[in-house]
């Protein structure tokens, strides 16, 4: 819930907001977030804004990093290539 001059920050690929309600609890807007978090993670979940205040939600895109496990992979690959070299 970002209240007063609070911001809420959500850093994904594909996100989105749906306004759900105006005024709910009297004070608040209530927003639908979808898409996923920078990690991947899948996002479906609400927020809430104060109304009639600085408090604000932001969603910024972010570039997926890139595959870290396929970088792990083909580094223990040419590790092993270069070690094979040397027993020899």
């Amino acid at each position: 819930m970002a209240l007063d001059n609070s911001t809420i920050n959500v850093l994904g690929v594909g996100l989105s907001s749906t306004l759900i309600d105006r005024n709910a609890a009297n004070n608040t807007s209530e927003y639908e977030l979808t898409g996923r978090l920078a990690d991947g993670t899948p996002l479906h979940d609400f927020a809430f804004v104060q109304n009639g205040t600085a408090a604000r939600l932001n969603l910024i895109e972010v570039t997926p990093e890139p595959a870290t496990a396929g970088l792990l992979a083909a580094a223990a690959v040419v590790g092993g290539m270069s070690r094979g070299r040397r027993m020899r």
